[in-house]
């Protein structure tokens, strides 16, 4: 899982740049919150934090597995951007989300917004 925000940012430098990422996908691509610091690359970064590697869960759910291996442990990630050198905002109510975006967005540095929700179920075909 690789996501690159910092090269829109790089060759779009006057463009607005934010990434979407699931807590799985961050896990495994922390570099990119290093790479936003030492580049002074203003990314907004929004993490969806659920607590489970849902690639991968659904995958296993499509081919009529019982998924397992798909939870995950992750860390605070306010916090870990915060150790990062970049701003970090906890949303815990959707209605907290576009203030937080402003705030982020108005900075011009980057910012980095953990959002909590639940695992949900998507739906599935029927097997053959």
């Amino acid at each position: 899982m690789v996501f690159l925000p910092h090269r829109g940012k790089i060759y779009l430098p006057g463009k607005t740049v934010m990434a979407i990422v699931g807590d799985g996908g961050l896990i495994s691509s922390i570099s990119e919150i290093l790479t936003c610091v030492r580049y002074h690359l203003a990314i907004t970064i929004i993490v969806v934090k659920n607590g489970v590697y849902s690639i991968e869960k659904n995958k296993m759910l499509s081919e009529g597995f019982t998924p397992s291996g798909h939870e995950l442990t992750t860390p605070d990630f306010v916090q870990l951007a915060k150790s990062c050198g970049i701003e970090g905002f906890p949303i815990r109510n959707p209605a907290d989300i576009r203030g937080a975006v402003r705030l982020a967005l108005k900075s011009e540095k980057p910012a980095l917004l953990e959002v909590l929700c639940a695992d949900i179920e998507l739906p599935r075909r029927p097997i053959s």
